[in-house]
């Protein structure tokens, strides 16, 4: 058996596509009706869509073509790869979490004041829901779409539960009262905030 550098190599040398499949793709594999199930959700305020799978499966293929279903329909999508995180922020939920927002104000064009919605007295959670909903959610003039990229290293840390737990509670304000997004995965989230009325 070949070393996986190895194995890459003759990959690329046969024609094997490494890496996620464009949307003119020929050699992408449709599987019906997973595509249409997954743009779908986009429409639902608050849904949570978790794309898992082995590597080389078309996890980061699917999560393209989500992608691009938002952006055909109006739907503003901010991307949050946990890879690039400087690894001291994985030490602190704080940090992490600010990181979180600070990705979220930069790819939505929004000036944000991050020291306006954080509050030590009500912990790095709640004033992280309370600073997307309010500071990045609420300005949007349209629905959010956040996807959540490579989360394995945040399951490395003792703080993946309540991670975990933010996604959810941002999902099932979206589908309550309150203004809103949505959210996707690739081992990951979607926030999504319904249309003003």
């Amino acid at each position: 058996m070949n070393p996986p550098g190895q194995q890459q190599k003759l990959a690329v040398s046969r024609g094997i596509p490494d890496g996620p499949l464009c949307l003119a793709s020929s050699v992408y594999i449709e599987r019906p009706p997973l595509e249409a199930l997954a743009c779908a959700e986009l429409e639902k305020s608050g849904s949570l869509t978790r794309i898992k799978a082995p590597r080389h499966m078309g996890k980061s293929s699917l999560l393209l073509r989500m992608l691009a279903y938002a952006q055909d329909h109006k739907i503003a999508v901010c991307t949050a790869d946990f890879l690039q995180v400087d690894g001291a922020k994985f030490a602190s939920t704080d940090q992490l979490l600010r990181w979180l927002c600070k990705t979220m104000a930069r790819q939505l064009d929004v000036a944000l004041d991050l020291d306006r919605y954080w509050d030590s007295e009500i912990g790095s959670k709640v004033s992280c829901t309370i600073c997307i909903e309010q500071g990045l959610l609420k300005p949007s003039p349209t629905p959010v779409m956040l996807c959540l990229q490579d989360l394995d290293p945040v399951f490395a840390i003792p703080m993946w539960r309540l991670i975990c737990c933010l996604c959810c509670d941002l999902g099932t304000s979206s589908r309550g009262d309150r203004p809103f997004g949505k959210s996707s995965d690739s081992s990951s989230p979607i926030q999504r905030r319904p249309p003003s009325h």
